[in-house]
């Protein structure tokens, strides 16, 4: 079961003091493609990872633990952010499939994924287009793309064949008639 949330309610208006850094929430908001909140306390910086629901970098699949409900994108992000084993997001301002009664209620939908095994969110599955996946940590650098060797260099050694298996044994000798 996903960790419960200890903040359910909005949070106050934070002093002004506070909202200084409520610029760089624009570039988070912008990349999701939301609407930006006015007075709230700015986020930690988030990553987009793509169209669609959140999936897991690795070998390991279904690794995520999720919890949605229909929450604004500034509480599905913070929340999110209150916890380092939620690692990823998905928001939908109208989801398509009614899913925890949001579509029906008119509301947004947030989906919230944790670990417990530190995979990260690398991609989406572009299924439900109306979401936007968004990481809480940077994305692992992609690894180098193979080069092939330049023209007229020596082409590596074949992999050696396996060794010749011996011959099966002889059938052993039939019973004599008595």
């Amino acid at each position: 079961e996903p960790p419960s949330s200890s903040s359910s309610s909005a949070a106050a208006p934070a002093p002004a003091a506070d909202l200084a850094g409520a610029a760089s929430d624009v570039a988070v908001f912008a990349k999701m493609e939301l609407p930006i909140p006015a007075a709230l306390p700015p986020l930690k910086p988030t990553f987009l990872i793509g169209t669609g629901y959140c999936r897991e970098a690795g070998e390991e699949h279904d690794t995520f633990e999720s919890w949605a409900d229909c929450s604004a994108a500034y509480a599905c992000v913070a929340e999110c952010q209150e916890s380092a084993a939620c690692v990823a997001v998905a928001w939908a301002a109208t989801p398509q499939t009614p899913h925890d009664g949001c579509k029906d209620a008119g509301k947004p939908r947030c989906v919230r994924y944790w670990t417990r095994s530190g995979q990260l969110a690398s991609h989406s599955d572009r299924g439900a287009r109306e979401y936007r996946c968004t990481s809480m940590y940077p994305p692992l650098p992609a690894p180098p793309p193979s080069t092939p060797p330049p023209p007229g260099s020596p082409r590596p050694p074949p992999p050696p064949s396996p060794a010749p298996r011996p011959p099966p044994p002889p059938p052993p000798p039939s019973p004599l008639p008595p």
